[in-house]
């Protein structure tokens, strides 16, 4: 009995500590939106801003060499649907170029889906709300509210403000106020818990020209601290001289054009899906499409951005068990050993008579 007992009690606890798995890298594939469609005069126009326009592709393509490198599969899509996505294990999204490509129902439809089959890796990348040249102003909010559809969509409560943020030159900013750029001396890099194992090794990363993370509870904007937990961590933010700045109509949702303070450039979640978790990173800066995080030098500042995407996706494509509550089970183990034990013991007494 006390063996018996002994057995079901170690069982129970062994089980519970198995909270992640690593998975083999080798055979991973890392999707890129590449959505594009073609134009009358024969030109492409894709769904991310400057993916191919010269200067700015070369970091897409250090990106792809540098997917290859670090043991994955780099598949450039177009169009994100059941088949694109089929045998994807990560999916980089970034900035967009025009609201003419955004996200259509069907996509978002397809990336949920995607997403909740477990295991999956999802990087949003989104822009300030500058207004550029091309289209007007009114329709300026389609940056920060793309991105925050799909994170709707996958249940995750992380969403992008409607807003710019700039950083105090030479502290946390590179030349310009909106070359801003998390660094580890202003507390900019949170090395904390199993944010420190995506962070790890990377003392500044770019965001050249983003917006801030907010958070989105009970079916309402919230600062970003009222989502943060054991599952929701910031990653990278800004000095104490961060600034917001506003260029569109579109109100501000959480902070206010001209607060100063510290802001959160990126924040990682994990998204529970039955028995494990899927994973998101959410960044006001893109990984993808004109300039990007990818950036390795600005304005003579040495940053890590290529670490930075290197340890996210080492992170996203590890699959984690969610922790299991031993509580109830020890509970019924107990009920029926000591029923096991009742009924011992009356068979000894009738045995006895």
């Amino acid at each position: 009995m006390k063996r018996a007992v002994f057995f079901l009690l170690a069982t129970l606890l062994t089980l519970s500590t198995i909270t992640a798995v690593p998975v083999n890298a080798q055979k991973k594939v890392v999707a890129i939106d590449g959505t594009f469609r073609t134009l009358p005069d024969g030109k492409k126009m894709y769904r991310v801003k400057d993916m191919y326009t010269t200067g700015f592709d070369v970091l897409l393509t250090d990106l792809k060499s540098n997917l290859t490198v670090w043991g994955y599969e780099a598949r450039e899509i177009n169009g994100l649907t059941s088949d694109t996505l089929k045998g994807v294990d990560a999916l980089i999204l970034g900035k967009l170029y025009d609201p003419s490509m955004n996200f259509t129902q069907s996509e978002i439809s397809a990336v949920v889906a995607w997403f909740k089959s477990g295991g999956k890796f999802l990087y949003i990348g989104s822009d300030s709300d500058f207004v550029e040249a091309y289209y007007e102003a009114k329709v300026g909010n389609f940056k920060q509210d793309q991105p925050n559809k799909v994170l709707e969509a996958i249940g995750s409560s992380l969403r992008i403000e409607f807003a710019s943020v700039e950083d105090a030159v030479g502290f946390g900013a590179a030349g310009s106020p909106y070359r801003v750029f998390a660094n580890t001396t202003s507390g900019g890099v949170n090395r904390d818990s199993w944010a420190g194992t995506i962070t790890k090794d990377t003392s500044r990363v770019e965001f050249h020209g983003p917006t801030v993370l907010v958070g989105f509870k009970a079916g309402k904007y919230v600062p970003i601290d009222q989502v943060l937990d054991e599952n929701t961590m910031w990653l990278y933010r800004t000095t104490d001289k961060g600034a917001i700045v506003h260029n569109t109509p579109t109100p501000t949702k959480v902070v206010t054009p001209g607060q100063r303070g510290v802001f959160i450039l990126a924040a990682a979640q994990r998204v529970r899906v039955d028995g494990a978790y899927s994973k998101v990173i959410a960044a006001g800066e893109s990984v993808i499409g004109d300039r990007s995080t990818m950036t390795t030098i600005e304005r003579g500042v040495t940053l890590q951005g290529p670490k930075y995407v290197q340890n996210a996706l080492a992170w996203g494509l590890t699959v984690e068990q969610v922790p299991v509550d031993f509580t109830v089970y020890l509970m019924i183990a107990v009920v029926v050993i000591v029923a096991v034990a009742g009924v011992l013991v009356i068979l000894r007494k009738r045995k006895k008579k």
